[in-house]
């Protein structure tokens, strides 16, 4: 399955994810969570990490199982826990605000059997990835951007029509 998460810092007068040094930072809490996650009872896998905006941060969590959509974010406890060690220079303990570093929000938009079969069919796997992935930000910007509203909703009626021909 697939989750999106939308994660800004709870603490209100938070940094800029912008800020030197924390998208690596966020690089390798991603990378320390994959580690950890492959040995769970239920392991879970960060595809993608990806800075929004200043403030947000958009996360693609693949989990083996279904999880419910309000224990997601529980689920990258081992991501928030990297982020907040203080042996660590750049570390986020400082924005922790009534015991959470982040607010998230989550929703479910996908099984990794679907991602899987797709890529596993297409002639070219890299190919495929990059054009799921371009969907899925296409998708996203769609929610504020006119232009991209405009190609989300021709890219629907090309689909729609080939399902007619077919």
């Amino acid at each position: 399955m697939l989750y999106e998460i939308i994660a800004q810092f709870a603490k209100a007068d938070a940094p800029s994810f912008r800020t030197p040094g924390y998208e690596e930072y966020l690089s390798e809490a991603r990378d320390y969570f994959n580690m950890k996650s492959r040995v769970a009872t239920n392991p879970k896998e960060i595809t993608e990490l990806h800075i929004i905006d200043a403030q947000t941060v958009r996360i693609i969590l693949r989990s083996q199982d279904h999880l419910k959509i309000s224990q997601v974010s529980r689920s990258l406890r081992v991501f928030s826990m990297y982020l907040i060690d203080e042996s660590h220079s750049l570390n986020f303990s400082g924005l922790i605000s009534g015991k959470r570093l982040f607010k998230m929000s989550a929703s479910e938009f996908g099984s990794s059997e679907v991602l899987d079969l797709a890529l596993d069919e297409g002639e070219n796997r890299e190919d495929d990835l990059m054009v799921l992935k371009t969907m899925i930000l296409l998708l996203d910007d769609a929610k504020v951007n006119r232009k991209a509203k405009e190609l989300k909703n021709e890219i629907l009626g090309l689909l729609a029509n080939y399902r007619e021909e077919k």
